[in-house]
């Protein structure tokens, strides 16, 4: 019985063991060498090894093209940059790097290396091939670092059949490359904050302005309602008169009240002084008639001054 059961699940062991190998292998041949790779979204071009002067000694891993990334920082830096003039100088920096210089990235064990070689070391007088697939870079010359930045060491090459360093100007002009490559990372990515900084502050200046813009409006109808109440405050009941005919119109009038009656009677007793005042030659009836006058004058003149004056007093 047990021996029917082992018969029974062997196929099953079988298919197991070949789902793990073929798992492992796809690890191996094709997810490692990609999770391991120093530079994601770029060319692998393969296992790569190479021996290097100035006490570098032998390099060897996972190597990739490093030029569209570097190609993608600039774009970040120079579209994020604000000054034109700033912006000219990005742009001259990345063509004399990459018309100089060509990019490549290394993962040897736990280090990773961005590699500038001053000629295409993808060319077959420089690269090999072995029965394992390893590529092996021949003809390194000279190689000067400007060390570590952000987990990479960057390291420039010479390529030459003949034995032949680095010259004084080359020097110069390799290390200018180096340096421009190894902060180009952190320089994009502090420009492209400052430009989303830069918007938001915007963004806030704009609405502070549109705040204060509001708030003096409000402030402005306020000072109009305070003077409005001043006028008229809102805990007293104001009168409704309602426009009345000319009957009303008459007995507003000749209602007389103990003050027209007063200025009545000042106006009558004055009349004469007027007369001599103003040097006026009456005779009657015609003084009757000024006298009459001024004291009708004396009497309306408190209901006239309320109608002309009112919005005043």
């Amino acid at each position: 019985m047990i021996e029917e059961e082992l018969i029974n699940l062997f196929p099953f062991i079988v298919g197991i063991a070949v789902v793990i190998l073929a798992l492992v292998l796809s690890y191996i041949l094709y997810w490692k060498p990609r999770v391991d790779l120093p530079l994601q979204g770029e060319r692998l071009i393969g296992e790569v090894s190479m021996w290097l002067p100035r006490g570098f000694g032998v390099l060897e891993g996972a190597m990739t093209t490093g030029r569209t990334t570097m190609e993608r920082h600039w774009t970040d830096l120079i579209q994020n940059e604000g000054d034109e003039n700033l912006r000219k100088i990005w742009s001259d920096n990345r063509d004399f790097v990459l018309q100089y210089a060509r990019v490549f990235a290394i993962k040897s064990g736990a280090e990773k290396k961005i590699l500038l070689f001053d000629v295409n070391p993808e060319d077959q007088k420089f690269m090999d091939v072995d029965k394992e697939g390893v590529f092996h870079l021949h003809g390194v010359q000279d190689a000067r670092s400007v060390g570590e930045w952000d987990g990479f060491e960057y390291i420039g090459l010479k390529l030459n059949p003949e034995t032949q360093a680095f010259s004084e100007l080359e020097t110069k002009a390799m290390t200018t490359a180096l340096l421009n490559v190894k902060f180009l990372r952190d320089a994009a990515t502090n420009k492209e904050k400052e430009h989303h900084l830069e918007e938001r502050l915007d963004d806030k200046t704009r609405a502070h302005e549109l705040t204060l813009k509001d708030l003096a409006e409000t402030n402005s109808k306020l000072d109009r309602c305070q003077n409005a109440l001043a006028r008229h405050p809102l805990t007293q009941a104001k009168e409704l008169k309602v426009k009345g005919d000319i009957k009303e119109t008459v007995k507003s009038l000749f209602w007389s009240t103990p003050w027209q009656l007063a200025t009545a009677l000042i106006g009558y007793f004055i009349a004469p002084h007027l007369i001599t005042w103003l040097k006026l030659e009456l005779y009657p009836p015609e003084i009757t008639y000024f006298t009459a006058f001024i004291t009708a004058l004396g009497f309306f003149i408190i209901p006239i001054g309320k109608k002309l004056l009112g919005r005043w007093l």
